[in-house]
């Protein structure tokens, strides 16, 4: 259970990757995480008292 791994690329599929940049721009998730010119996933961990909703 869980999420499945979910990439949007730049070149591959613009519009999605756009749509995601917008998204993350309301809630300023939009500043780059790192530099450079390749875009390497991140990942996060979920904090182990998350309450589970249902």
């Amino acid at each position: 259970m869980g999420t499945e791994p979910f990439t949007v690329s730049r070149a591959k599929a613009p519009a999605p990757h756009r749509a995601l940049l917008e998204l993350r721009r309301d809630p300023g998730l939009d500043e780059p995480v790192h530099t450079g010119t390749d875009n390497p996933m991140i990942y996060f961990r979920m904090p182990e008292n998350r309450p589970v909703s249902t």
